[in-house]
């Protein structure tokens, strides 16, 4: 099994017109950091985007994990299409608009669960804060 964790950073994104100071969130797997190249990493309101269903993954759920550089995650991103088994939630990461897997993952999904749960409260602390 995998290992899933989070770490807040502050970073300087360049959206193509200007760089922005801004708190992201990394998905950590196994100690390491989920970058995705021509990626950034994701602020706090992807983190706050649940119940993503994509009819392109055969209406699973996704989660994303990279967003395009202009800002906006619906113009190109990375995700991770999650499947829920009955002891681990299993992540395999595409770019949104391919097939091409990039990576699998699997959870224990209790564990999986209190992470994400995690993540959705402070990421709502960061909004809730001005910070986002």
């Amino acid at each position: 099994m995998n290992k899933l964790s989070y770490k807040i950073e502050e970073v300087e994104l360049d959206d193509g017109y200007e760089k922005i100071k801004r708190e992201v969130f990394y998905y950590i797997v196994d100690g390491k950091k989920l970058e995705f190249r021509g990626y950034h990493p994701v602020t706090h309101w992807e983190i706050i985007e649940t119940d993503l269903i994509d009819d392109h993954f055969e209406n699973k759920e996704f989660v994303i994990v990279g967003c395009c550089t202009c800002g906006y995650w619906e113009c190109d991103c990375v995700v991770a299409v999650v499947t829920e088994k009955e002891s681990s939630v299993q992540w395999q990461i595409h770019r949104r608009w391919f097939d091409q897997i990039i990576a699998t993952y699997e959870f224990d999904k209790e564990e999986y669960k209190l992470v994400m749960s995690q993540m959705q409260m402070a990421a709502q602390k960061k909004i809730e804060e001005g910070k986002s």
